[in-house]
């Protein structure tokens, strides 16, 4: 990569090359006797605010552990500088309060507390195994997939040929299930519904069921 770039920016290479954003265009070349296809790169700078996120990340990475250190060290430094101003009867005071009976017995069973809750795990209850199964109505083809995308209207002919590839790369099987918002397009005109209330509806239907079923099991 710097190799490329120092060829593309004429020999010089760029400051930073986190600045810039590395692109490529096929340009045609042609006469009388054909033509050729060459892809160009070029470098094309970012906007401010992606490079201002990008070295917010860089900052993050590198520089994030010396301001814990220097922050852990500034606290020490602090309260060593308070312990050192207290008074010796202070120290003194604070001690004969530390050895009272009743200030043991707190401190014995906070500590006892604390102790019991950092080694107590907490318990993890398997109630039941329960899976959603679609209704047959559902149910469509891979065919019935194409069509339901055509009826979107906004998918021109090469789109549809990559929604085919991806189709045949997805296993996206003859019996696939999909949402009922998208049905709505089976019969091949209709546009399908994608928005919040048709997401609610299928949350509905399938989280509000599978809680029903587990709560009869477990009774």
């Amino acid at each position: 990569m710097t190799s490329l770039a120092h060829r593309l920016l004429g020999g010089k290479l760029a400051t930073d090359l986190q600045d810039f954003d590395l692109r490529k265009r096929s340009i045609s070349i042609g006469s009388n006797l054909g033509h050729v296809v060459k892809d160009v790169y070029y470098w094309e700078p970012k906007s401010l605010r992606i490079r201002t996120i990008n070295w917010s990340y860089v900052f993050l990475a590198e520089y994030l552990p010396y301001a814990y250190g220097f922050s852990i060290a500034a606290v020490g430094v602090l309260l060593a500088y308070r312990l050192y101003m207290w008074r010796l009867d202070e120290l003194m005071r604070v001690w004969s309060m530390l050895q009272d009976p009743l200030m043991m017995q707190v401190i014995g069973a906070a500590a006892l507390i604390v102790a019991y809750a950092s080694q107590h795990k907490s318990s993890i209850y398997c109630l039941d195994n329960i899976v959603f199964k679609p209704p047959q109505e559902w149910q469509v083809s891979r065919e019935e997939v194409l069509k339901m995308m055509r009826a979107q209207g906004c998918f021109n002919d090469s789109s549809m040929e990559f929604q085919e590839r991806i189709l045949d790369s997805s296993g996206t099987g003859e019996s696939t299930h999909w949402p009922p918002g998208s049905l709505r397009s089976k019969d091949g005109m209709t546009k399908g519904q994608c928005d919040m209330e048709a997401a609610r509806d299928e949350a509905h239907i399938v989280i509000f069921e599978l809680v029903t079923e587990l709560l009869k099991r477990t009774r």
